[in-house]
């Protein structure tokens, strides 16, 4: 189902309450008639949300290998505080990989296998940062990601790119206007970058507190009319002239519901030893199937608390297009005996696929640092959701997240 025209009804009743509150003058009834027709036209950019903070992975260099006994949140996830600006390359990265913006673009065939090249070679060393910290991680992902958008500009025609620079802008919404390049190309003051950053990271905080609390509906109705007010604050921090000119910088609606957050291509598995339950496979041949692949080793208490709940989903899920896949990494001498490796699999009733990366060559590929870990695969091919250790410790209910997470993407058609 299209969300376009219920994202347009929500914006026309946004916007005229905008016109409604708004206390700036308007020179005469004309003016202020097309000031309404500007606005409800484009009143999707006051109905979207602000751009929420998933983020790419961000390179850097080996760290040990190491066991969590903690769980860590799910990912992908952005270090960013309220107000940062959004990343409008990063967005472009995720525009790109979408069918729907490739068509909207009418690619032609050799630019798509260009983009794809350049794709191939941006992922890796963007996937390999994931769990850099920020000051090591952000100033190299920047510029491997300004590097793909450099080489975007040589391979898009001009309408091509015209078009690819709208729907990154409507992606964003109102969020795009905290970027540099926004503030550059409206010519927005120190004070209006200022107003307009409070606002989003006052919009930011209203919609996390619009995640469900038990029912408490008169909390998240005063969160919803905050985040409402925090956007309409944005738009009102811009001149007359201003607000045309972003409303015109984003062209024709584009259904941004259909841009997901794909962090990279999911690495191939590397050098496995040998497979139990099951001939080799390699993830290649897995697309069009959503993967859940884990890294464990036996010796692991987490990693085997955590085994119940993956079969859990292969049973609940496999009939669906769930492909459950385990990868035994080895750290202890103990853990380097296949044999050993094929009676833990049978005493944990382990039914599906699992690998044996008995030279840690695919956990290489992955540049995993700690088991258990644990990675959902779209049917594209790529990394959409992980997380890192015990999935249920204290209490972090991590299989009802992933179970959501799995839903969702077995639920995809494109």
């Amino acid at each position: 189902m299209n969300p376009i025209p219920d994202v347009l009804r929500a914006g026309r009743r946004a916007a005229v309450g905008f016109l409604r509150t708004t206390r700036q003058t308007y020179h005469s009834h004309a003016h202020l008639r097309r000031r309404r027709r500007t606005l409800l036209r484009y009143g999707l950019v006051i109905a979207l949300a602000t751009c929420s903070r998933a983020g790419l992975a961000e390179p850097g260099g080996p760290a040990p290998i190491r066991r969590q006994t903690a769980a860590s949140p799910a990912a992908p996830a952005e270090d960013a505080s309220p107000g940062d600006a959004p990343d409008l390359d990063q967005t472009l990265l995720f525009a790109i990989r979408e069918p729907a913006v490739r068509r909207e673009l009418k690619l032609q065939p050799r630019q798509v296998q260009a983009i794809e090249q350049a794709l191939a070679e941006v992922d890796p060393p963007l996937w390999a940062l994931r769990d850099e910290p920020p000051a090591q991680r952000t100033p190299k992902a920047t510029q491997l990601r300004a590097s793909f958008v450099s080489r975007m500009a040589a391979l898009l025609q001009g309408e091509q790119k015209r078009r690819l620079d709208q729907i990154v802008l409507q992606t964003l919404s109102l969020s795009s206007l905290a970027t540099p390049q926004m503030a550059e190309r409206l010519a927005l003051s120190r004070d209006q970058q200022q107003r307009v950053r409070r606002a989003l990271a006052d919009a930011e905080s209203a919609a996390s507190e619009r995640q469900p609390t038990g029912g408490k509906q008169a909390a998240q109705a005063a969160a919803r009319r905050r985040q409402a007010e925090a956007r309409r604050r944005m738009l009102g921090a811009l001149t007359d002239e201003q607000q045309e000119r972003f409303i015109g910088l984003l062209g024709e609606p584009f259904d941004t519901s259909r841009i997901r957050q794909a962090a990279a291509r999911a690495p191939e598995l590397k050098d496995i030893s040998a497979w139990l339950n099951s001939p080799p496979l390699s993830l290649e041949q897995l697309q069009g199937k959503v993967v859940a692949l884990h890294f464990w080793a036996f010796g692991c208490i987490n990693c085997v608390h955590n085994l119940p709940l993956y079969q859990g989903w292969d049973e609940a899920y496999a009939a669906r297009g769930l492909v459950l896949l385990g990868v035994h990494t080895p750290e202890t001498t103990a853990e380097k005996d296949a044999n050993r490796v094929q009676q833990k699999v049978q005493e944990n009733g382990m039914r599906y696929p699992v690998a044996i990366d008995m030279q840690g060559k695919t956990w290489q590929a992955w540049t995993n640092r700690m088991w258990p870990s644990v990675y959902l695969i779209d049917k594209r091919g790529y990394v959409r959701y992980w997380w890192y250790g015990e999935l249920n410790w204290q209490g972090a209910q991590g299989d009802k997240f992933m179970r959501a997470k799995i839903e969702e993407l077995l639920a995809e058609k494109d």
